[in-house]
């Protein structure tokens, strides 16, 4: 898997807003990530922890997905999922956890393509 940083997200915990960063991937993405917590957020493993908005340089801020906390092998990392008519596929970011707390905490956001599948040239006989 190709795996690409592209941006970083602060903890602001402030008028709603959990975290804040910028964001940058190629010519689709050149803004602003905003997370707020989702109104459900807790209630079920269908609810996503967060909802997503994005505000591009020059443009309003609007919603583009959701975000969900998970446990890996390293710590905590939330999982966003990014939508929008404009774009031509969906984007799926990984917002990686710095290990520690504290003010000056930042989330590096990294985008990862899958792997393509290799059709089977050969035909089982």
């Amino acid at each position: 898997m190709s795996k690409i940083d592209c941006g970083s997200l602060a903890s602001i915990k402030k008028d709603g807003v959990e975290f804040e960063g910028r964001i940058q991937l190629g010519a689709r993405l050149n803004g602003t990530l905003i997370l707020r917590k989702h109104a459900r957020a807790g209630s079920s493993d269908d609810h996503p922890d967060y909802t997503i908005a994005y505000k591009p340089l020059s443009g309003q801020e609007r919603p583009v997905g959701a975000g969900w906390i998970k446990s890996g092998r390293n710590g905590d990392f939330i999982s966003l999922a990014l939508d929008d008519p404009d774009w031509l596929a969906p984007i799926n970011l990984t917002a990686f956890s710095p290990g520690s707390s504290g003010p000056d905490q930042h989330w590096t956001l990294v985008w990862s393509r899958p792997r393509q599948s290799i059709p089977d040239s050969g035909s089982a006989d």
